[in-house]
């Protein structure tokens, strides 16, 4: 299994969690660039320069949602108040499949996985919010840099959706995996 461990019972700080939800999350999305890599464009409704600028988004999107869990993790790393208790994952699994790959299915798992992970970390974060967010820690701020790369990565017009489209792949209505929750991904609503 990839990710993160369903109810994890000694979660430890959520400096600890969110550095260790951030591995995780990235590790999916390692995975899952791995695997959009091996698209035929050819089989597709995009040529390959159309391909690779995409998967060039997916890599910015990909770093930045990084660095806004490392700064969040960063700016609460020795604060008294990141003592939280345990934390019980939503129940996700790493997309398998007998036989051979099928890319749909794998693209569409994986961003509702990496989408789950960030409404748990998100919904363990908030009462700290005030202890990270705000521009000592960068221009933007974490929350909103990782709204930025979380709906650039799986929003509906993100490179995830665009992709999708490209291959005729049914894209889920996620919900906004952004720091607002409950809101819509940015450029809907």
């Amino acid at each position: 299994m990839i990710g993160i461990t369903p109810h994890e019972r000694n979660a430890g700080t959520v400096t600890d969690v969110c550095r260790r939800a951030a591995a995780e999350i990235d590790e999916r999305l390692s995975s899952l660039r791995n695997i959009l890599a091996l698209i035929d464009p050819a089989a597709s409704l995009m040529s390959r320069s159309r391909l690779d600028d995409l998967l060039a988004g997916f890599d910015i999107y990909r770093r930045m949602l990084g660095d806004a869990l490392h700064d969040i993790a960063d700016a609460l790393s020795g604060t008294a108040a990141a003592e939280e208790g345990p934390v019980h994952w939503e129940s996700v699994r790493a997309p398998t499949d007998t036989g051979k790959v099928v890319a749909d299915r794998v693209i569409v798992e994986s961003a509702t996985m990496i989408a789950g992970s960030l409404a748990v970390l998100r919904r363990h974060l908030l009462p700290t919010r005030e202890l990270w967010d705000g521009d000592r820690v960068s221009v933007l701020g974490p929350a909103v840099e990782w709204t930025i790369a979380a709906d650039g990565l799986l929003g509906p017009d993100g490179v995830l959706g665009q992709i999708s489209r490209a291959i005729a792949v049914t894209w889920p209505e996620l919900p906004g995996t952004g720091w607002a929750a409950g809101t819509t991904p940015i450029g809907r609503g």
